[in-house]
């Protein structure tokens, strides 16, 4: 496949942090019209004014240790169903962290002037993924291709709008990029993008621990703990106390408490490794549980296997 050289048009997405091996030459897709790629140094230098620079990727004229890889949409390639290019950029950010929850910084975004030099429609972003257990880790060469697959497949369902499934990806997609800024949101995000996979009913806690505990028969949690009883006890308590009145809208960043992070991270998982169940599911399988209601849904629900195939190879648990 010939990758379309960079041209006017083109949009940046750059990245504050972001570890790549570069075993690889760079460009490579990571996404129908997107390439992870090499910073656009000879742009962000000759920035008119020099400011421009500091705003799309804060600090870049004082720290010579920016990442020298972002991602690069190329305005040569049609987009799938018209989406534009910040929604498919992100969607590759996305499939990334479905990959692999590595840290992710994404600073800001611009697009390549008319003379291929300037920055022109500069956006700040300044999101952070809320939580890697690997800061040390990157993404390899052979990462990348499969991240491009999943970013392909997510595009294929959230356009053909498969109910509650692509609802649940929308609400992972928020969370994981750093869209949502507090920890107690982040928590309620996830739980929600479990229950529009799921759909339990009457006793919610149990059923959702059931299904998801059945779901992921095939991933036990390293250390051996029950993703059934510990889902189910989480969401009466954990979930019923924040959903409730008790207050923990502390920010991301130091204040948190490492028992409230190693919460976050097997919710984190459990949903991330759901997402990824789901997705290989074959389309009508996906067709007829998205756009389900009552006993057909639950039917559906109950009757899942164990969750296998094309995006699960090689996947794990990320936590305790």
């Amino acid at each position: 496949m010939t990758i379309p050289e960079r041209k006017p048009g083109d949009t940046f997405l750059l990245f504050g942090e972001f570890a790549y091996d570069f075993d690889t030459d760079l460009p490579i897709s990571v996404g129908p019209g997107i390439y992870l790629d090499t910073t656009p140094h000879d742009i962000l230098r000759d920035a008119q004014p020099r400011a421009l620079a500091d705003y799309v990727l804060p600090g870049y004229n004082l720290n010579a240790g920016s990442p020298n890889s972002c991602l690069r949409h190329s305005s040569c390639v049609v987009s799938p169903s018209n989406i534009q290019p910040p929604s498919l950029l992100f969607n590759s950010v996305v499939a990334l962290r479905l990959l692999a929850p590595r840290a992710i910084r994404v600073a800001g975004r611009f697009t390549v002037g008319k003379n291929g030099r300037s920055i022109d429609d500069p956006s700040l972003y300044h999101l952070t993924s809320p939580w890697q257990p690997d800061p040390a880790g990157y993404y390899s060469a052979r990462d990348v291709p499969f991240a491009a697959g999943v970013a392909g497949r997510l595009l294929h369902l959230l356009d053909r709008d498969y109910g509650r499934i692509s609802s649940s990806l929308v609400l992972f997609s928020q969370v994981t990029t750093g869209q949502v800024r507090s920890f107690q949101m982040a928590y309620l995000g996830l739980f929600a993008a479990l229950e529009a996979l799921f759909a339990p009913k009457r006793n919610k806690a149990e059923t959702l621990g059931e299904r998801i505990g059945n779901f992921l028969a095939n991933i036990g949690p390293p250390r051996g703990w029950s993703v059934k009883d510990w889902l189910a006890d989480e969401y009466q308590e954990g979930r019923g106390r924040l959903a409730h009145g008790v207050q923990e809208v502390d920010p991301w960043g130091g204040t948190i408490r490492s028992s409230t992070l190693e919460t976050f991270a097997r919710l984190h998982e459990i949903t991330r490794l759901c997402i990824l169940g789901f997705i290989s599911l074959p389309n009508a399988q996906l067709q007829s549980i998205g756009h389900a209601s009552g006993t057909p849904l639950q039917n559906h629900l109950k009757s899942l296997a164990p969750a296998r195939g094309r995006f699960l190879k090689d996947q794990r648990m990320w936590c305790d």
